[in-house]
């Protein structure tokens, strides 16, 4: 929590003169709208159904070589129902409806937000999920201008920034993937995975059934239709759309530029720069603050968590306060850059398999 005065509302703490029950929806349209939505507590957020749409069309979303990724589907005809897949926290959606119950591009989404977590919440056509939304219920982020960006003070999925608390940790992503995968809020463990909760009371668990298959548009499908399943890859190049070699390197953009499957808020999107978004002033310190903090709070850069990963060969949890590993857009031949840190060592400009899962710190469009 940032400095202020904050008042208990029955559900958090929120801060005092900030809005009450604020409204949050998008200024973009079709395939430019955003993948996830941000709001600082309790409130309602309005989401377009449009970009599900744009996405089936067989035009608009296309690859590096302006080959479509999709198979055209109009859902013409088709039953439309929204549901919430998970939640990491009891009550982070509260209620969610849909405007239409019949396949309809101007229709809307509204979803109504409590305590503070992380959710993703589903659009179904005939039974088969078309596009799926983050919804990250998140106290106030400030901004830290750094290394010529302007970076979010926590990771994408995190619900503070204070050193040592589990829920810095943030969210895990497949590299060019929009749907995150969840992190335990409760603790630093790496044993088992964590809770997570559905409004009937059920508790939905990461599929790591999925193997990555010689067609990259049904990859691509998978991914879209099965959020929280983890698609592996036990072979090179361990990439989870494609068994060939660097295939799509324009997954997250590049030069500046928000992919359709960025998967950060409205107005932010993944860092891209070669070789590094984070340069190469930044250094380890002594092993007693990287132990205490479980991680490394750098006073230029802000604090960056060591969430560990998931693996790109089982999608299990491994290195939880040990390691951090965060993704950039940017790639390199098969593989895809970010940053690595643990107690003793880092490296601004490493590389890693684009099947597995690592953190994501968002930076200003």
């Amino acid at each position: 929590y940032k400095g202020g005065v904050y008042v208990w509302n029955g559900t958090q703490w929120a801060l005092l003169g900030k809005e009450k029950n604020p409204t949050i929806s998008t200024s973009k349209t079709g395939i430019d709208q955003p993948n996830s939505y941000m709001i600082s507590g309790k409130g309602t957020i309005t989401i377009p159904v449009a970009k599900a749409f744009s996405v089936w069309d067989g035009s608009s979303w296309t690859d590096d070589n302006g080959n479509p990724t999709l198979i055209s589907n109009p859902f013409t005809g088709n039953t439309m129902t929204v549901s919430v897949l998970w939640m990491d926290n009891e009550g982070v959606i509260t209620d969610v409806s849909v405007s239409s119950s019949t396949a309809d591009p101007s229709a809307t989404i509204t979803v109504k937000t409590g305590t503070c977590g992380n959710a993703i919440i589903a659009l179904d056509m005939s039974g088969k999920i078309a596009w799926s939304w983050h919804i990250w219920v998140t106290p106030p982020v400030e901004e830290i201008s750094f290394n010529g960006h302007t970076w979010m003070d926590r990771n994408l999925g995190a619900i503070s920034d204070t050193p040592d608390n589990p829920l810095t940790k943030g969210l895990y992503y497949q590299w060019g993937r929009k749907d995150p995968f969840p992190y335990k809020r409760t603790d630093w463990s790496t044993t088992g995975e964590p809770t997570l909760y559905t409004p009937p009371g059920a508790n939905p668990t990461v599929n790591k059934s999925y193997t990555v298959g010689s067609n990259n548009m049904s990859n691509l499908t998978t991914s879209i239709q099965n959020p929280l399943s983890f698609i592996k890859s036990n072979a090179f190049p361990y990439d989870w759309y494609s068994q060939s070699q660097s295939m799509w390197n324009g997954r997250w953009g590049s030069n500046g530029g928000k992919s359709v499957s960025d998967p950060c808020p409205e107005g932010w999107r993944v860092p891209d720069g070669n070789p590094s978004p984070w340069g190469t002033s930044l250094t380890v310190g002594t092993l007693s603050d990287f132990n205490n903090d479980k991680g490394w709070n750098w006073s230029t850069a802000g604090f960056y968590s060591a969430p560990g990963c998931r693996v790109d060969v089982d999608g299990e949890i491994k290195g939880v306060s040990v390691n951090g590993y965060y993704w950039t857009g940017q790639t390199n031949l098969s593989l895809a850059k970010g940053m690595y840190f643990n107690s003793a060592a880092m490296d601004t400009a490493a590389n890693g398999y684009r099947a597995s899962g690592f953190s994501v710190r968002c930076v200003k469009e």
